[in-house]
């Protein structure tokens, strides 16, 4: 086996059992752990410390941005997580609406102007795992999303096809593809 197919693999364990931990951590740690998770995994820079008002009754309070992925041909990407399960109208559910995933879009393009494209994470509304949103922006419009990709992780569950695209978009990354291919083919 060669070092390259080491590397991948460790990737992919590593995020495995991170994933896994954040089941019983408190949700306030899951942006530490979804930073780490970016940067080792998908080579994202992780950004520290950045909390950002929502102010959004979709969403929670606040989100947090966990990291960038610099561009240098075309937009950079800025993952940000959101705890839906803070969300005093979450309820049960096990998904995430469109309309919340277009607000924290929203929030990308308000914090980070219109040359970022989102990695967004949620944390579900029923606490039963966090999920993973790539959305393609409209051609003549980055703030609307055309389409929108998903990678949910569940706890407990054995996410083989989760941990396989996060591999798949770490690799691409790591072989230096640019960022929106490498998660637009990942997910």
């Amino acid at each position: 086996m060669t070092t390259a197919s080491n590397s991948l693999q460790d990737r992919r364990r590593f995020a495995q059992s991170q994933l896994a931990a954040m089941a019983d951590q408190p949700n306030a740690e899951h942006p530490a752990a979804l930073r780490t998770i970016a940067a080792a995994v998908l080579d994202f820079v992780p950004v520290n410390n950045v909390v950002i008002a929502a102010d959004h009754p979709l969403l929670p309070d606040t989100v947090t941005v966990i990291g960038t992925l610099p561009d240098e041909f075309g937009p950079d990407c800025l993952a940000l997580h959101c705890d839906l399960s803070a969300c005093p109208d979450a309820g049960q559910r096990d998904y995430i609406t469109l309309a919340r995933v277009q607000a924290a879009n929203d929030i990308v393009q308000r914090y980070a102007g219109d040359q970022r494209c989102p990695l967004l994470i949620f944390t579900l509304p029923d606490n039963s795992g966090v999920q993973f949103i790539y959305g393609e922006p409209e051609p003549d419009n980055i703030r609307r999303l055309q389409s929108v990709h998903r990678l949910t992780y569940r706890w407990g569950e054995s996410n083989r096809t989760t941990l396989d695209a996060l591999e798949q978009i770490g690799q691409a990354i790591a072989g230096g593809q640019k960022p929106q291919i490498a998660l637009q083919g990942g997910f």
